[in-house]
């Protein structure tokens, strides 16, 4: 019983490992570590999804989920990307009306994943979360000044029962590891 929770414990911190090292922060974070408001926006124009183009990748769907996609999923995504400063720093508050940073959040890569997890014989358990790649640029509203820029690969999120939810855990997860990077930075 001990070589299996001492496994179980060398796993987790092996995957806390490597999941550390998908986010990549250059120039200066430090205002984030500070209170303030921001306004994000959040680009989808260049995504890839499974591998394809959005037109592409649509073609292959039924017209229930081309007609969700529009209305429902991607603006809850969007929706759940806004908070992503917020979960790296509870103090940052989102305004609209007269915002101190702005945040340019840019979606390379999607995956959305599964509803719930499944184990495949023979090809072991698969996790059900959407995944995301790209970057974030962090802007000075008054100067216009770009401070820092983010690259992020992988960020998985949790499996949940809607695209919109499993797409949108993986922006919370994105903002925990820049929480986490933010203590870091300089």
């Amino acid at each position: 019983m001990k070589k299996i929770a001492f496994l179980f414990v060398a796993m987790v911190a092996m995957f806390s490992t490597v999941s550390a090292q998908n986010l990549t922060l250059e120039g200066s974070w430090v205002k984030l570590k500070e209170a303030g408001t921001y306004t994000m926006e959040v680009v989808y124009t260049d995504m890839k999804i499974e591998d394809q183009t959005v037109e592409e990748f649509l073609k292959t769907q039924d017209e229930k989920f081309n007609n969700a996609w529009a209305t429902e999923i991607v603006p809850q995504s969007a929706q759940y990307a806004t908070f992503i400063p917020y979960y790296a720093n509870g103090k940052f508050t989102l305004d609209l009306a007269n915002p101190q940073y702005k945040f340019v959040l840019k979606v390379n890569r999607l995956k959305l994943g599964f509803a719930g997890g499944a184990f495949i014989p023979f090809a072991g358990a698969k996790a059900g979360g959407a995944n995301i790649s790209g970057t974030m640029e962090f802007y000075d509203v008054k100067s216009g000044e770009l401070l820092g820029n983010m690259t992020f690969e992988n960020i998985q999120g949790v499996s949940a029962a809607s695209d919109a939810q499993r797409w949108g855990m993986s922006y919370y997860d994105l903002g925990r590891r820049l929480k986490k990077a933010l203590k870091k930075a300089k």
